[in-house]
């Protein structure tokens, strides 16, 4: 039987993928794979974040590492990072993980090209709306990613800082977040919106009816689902 390793950083985003993946095995469950999941200590993810927003990456890659070669010991075939933020160090943890972590970059890449998106929209933790982390995998592409300005970008990441703490958004930030999307489409002809913070995903994914949204963790999912279908482990 194939195993995979979770690690929780965010407990939002690790519900959605497991709801999502596990969806995946109802019809055939028989195929599921040992999940193996450690959730990273709260108090010491915060203290990620806060030495991310001063730009030091190093806590966050060395809390990430410390658990995945602690979670190695049950052998999974693919690691997992349920977390948009954790994906800015990716590359330099696929190079030094002892097993192979699967991006949630390369998930998203393909969903915008299976959608055939022009003009995209990011929605999450202003240090992924900042780092510009999808459109690595597109640069080649025609794929045009809408850059919001820092006050914009700000006032969602508060937004979304909140909505976890009270676990909803206050209805002031919803017809806010709302409204850029609307302006976005009027100026930018956003046709895409990345839902990339679990929470945004809950709010917005059923309210986004006339636009084509691509809800983070569950590509990721189907990603994982597909690596683990196609490998020959």
């Amino acid at each position: 039987m194939k195993k995979i390793a979770v690690i929780g950083i965010c407990t939002g985003g690790t519900q959605l993928f497991n709801q999502n993946l596990m969806r995946k095995y109802l019809a055939n469950p028989d195929k599921c794979p040992d999940v193996y999941t450690h959730q990273l200590p709260l108090h010491k993810i915060n203290a990620a974040f806060s030495a991310l927003e001063k730009g030091d990456e190093s806590i966050l890659f060395e809390l990430i590492m410390q658990s995945i070669k602690g979670i190695s010991t049950f052998k999974p075939d693919y690691t997992v990072l349920p977390n948009n933020t954790a994906h800015l160090i990716i590359n330099k943890l696929q190079q030094q993980s002892p097993v192979r972590v699967l991006s949630l970059i390369s998930a998203v890449d393909l969903a915008l090209k299976q959608k055939i998106s022009e003009n995209v929209l990011i929605l999450g933790s202003k240090w992924v709306m900042d780092s510009h982390i999808f459109s690595s995998a597109t640069r080649n592409s025609s794929i045009k990613f809408i850059d919001l300005n820092d006050e914009a970008k700000l006032n969602i990441h508060h937004a979304i800082d909140k909505a976890i703490t009270n676990q909803k958004f206050e209805p002031n930030d919803v017809t806010y977040i709302n409204d850029i999307i609307k302006i976005e489409k009027e100026k930018n002809n956003c046709d895409t919106v990345i839902l990339a913070c679990s929470d945004i995903a809950k709010l917005l994914e059923q309210q986004l009816s006339d636009i084509k949204t691509i809800n983070t963790m569950a590509v990721y999912a189907d990603f994982v689902y597909d690596s683990l279908e196609n490998a020959h482990i």
